[in-house]
C-alpha cells in the first residue's frame, strides 16, 4: 500500500498566492510501512510551511551562521556540507520528494544538529517564513534554466526575486549562484548589474572559504563531462 505523503508536510492549509513556479514536481508517493521512520526523519529536521515568519531559535540549538541552499539536488551533498561544518546552521528548501527523503535520511543517520529542510517553492518560503537580515550566505546551484524563451518567465532568478533576497541577507552577507546555461548566465550578470547593493566578489573576503562550499554535484559533473563552461557568480550585499 502507498501513501501520498505531501500533506504531512504543512501545518494546515495555506493561503500562498498562486504565481508562476520555477519547477516541475511529479506527484510522488511512499509505501506505507516507511511512513513511521519519515515523519520520525522529518519532525526532527523538516520545517513545515506556514505562512508566519519563522524563529530560528526554536529550530537551531546554537545561534551561527546561516547558510540556505535553493534546491539541493538528491541531498546528500548538502547534508556533507552541513556534516563538516558544524559551526554553521544549514537550511535546504527543495521541491522534490525524493531528494528531501533523501536529505532527511541521511541527516537522521548523522545524527545532527545544524539542518533542516523545507518541503516547498523557495519563492513563498522566501516571503513568507523567512525573517529579513537573516541569511549569510545564499545559495543556488544550476536552477532549471527553463531553455525555451516562452519558458523563461519560469526562472528562479529575475527582477523580483532579488528584490526579495535582498531584504532577507544580511549586511555584507553573499549570494553565490552557479550555472551552466550561458543565456541565464548572462541575465544573471545583467539583473544584478543593475543592483547597486550588490557587489561582485572573487574570494578577497573573509568569508571566502564558506563560499568553496558548493561540491560536485551531478550537474557539475556533467557539465564537465559535456565540456560547458560553468559560469559561477558570487555577490555581496554592501549597503
Amino acid at each position: 500500500m502507498i501513501i501520498s505523503m505531501n500533506n504531512f508536510f504543512f501545518k494546515k492549509k495555506n493561503d500562498f498566492s498562486k504565481s508562476i513556479k520555477s519547477y516541475v514536481t511529479r506527484r510522488r508517493n511512499i509505501k506505507i510501512r516507511n511512513i513511521e521512520y519519515f515523519l520520525m526523519c522529518w519532525n526532527m529536521y523538516g520545517i513545515n510551511v506556514d505562512n508566519v515568519q519563522l524563529k530560528l531559535s526554536d529550530f537551531f540549538s546554537l545561534n551561527q551562521l546561516y547558510i540556505i541552499e535553493i534546491g539541493f539536488g538528491d541531498g546528500q551533498l548538502f547534508i556533507e556540507k552541513a556534516l563538516n561544518n558544524p559551526h554553521i546552521n544549514f537550511i535546504g528548501i527543495e521541491v522534490h520528494l525524493k531528494s528531501v527523503l533523501t536529505a532527511i535520511k541521511y541527516a537522521y543517520i548523522n545524527n545532527l544538529k545544524n539542518v533542516k529542510i523545507i518541503f516547498h517553492d523557495a519563492v513563498e518560503v522566501f516571503i513568507y517564513m523567512i525573517p529579513d537580515k537573516m541569511i549569510n550566505i545564499l545559495q543556488i546551484f544550476f536552477p532549471d534554466p527553463w531553455f525555451k524563451t516562452k519558458h523563461h518567465k519560469r526562472r528562479l532568478i529575475n527582477n523580483f526575486f532579488i528584490i526579495l533576497i535582498l531584504k532577507k541577507i544580511i549586511y555584507k552577507g553573499f549570494i553565490h549562484i552557479v550555472t551552466d546555461c550561458p543565456l541565464y548566465s548572462k541575465q544573471i550578470h545583467d539583473l544584478f548589474s543593475l543592483c547597486s547593493r550588490f557587489r561582485r566578489v572573487f574570494f578577497e573576503t573573509a568569508m571566502a572559504p564558506l563560499l568553496e562550499l558548493q561540491g560536485d554535484t551531478k550537474f557539475k559533473k556533467k557539465a564537465f563531462l559535456l565540456k560547458k563552461n560553468i559560469f559561477d557568480y558570487k555577490y555581496q550585499v554592501i549597503n
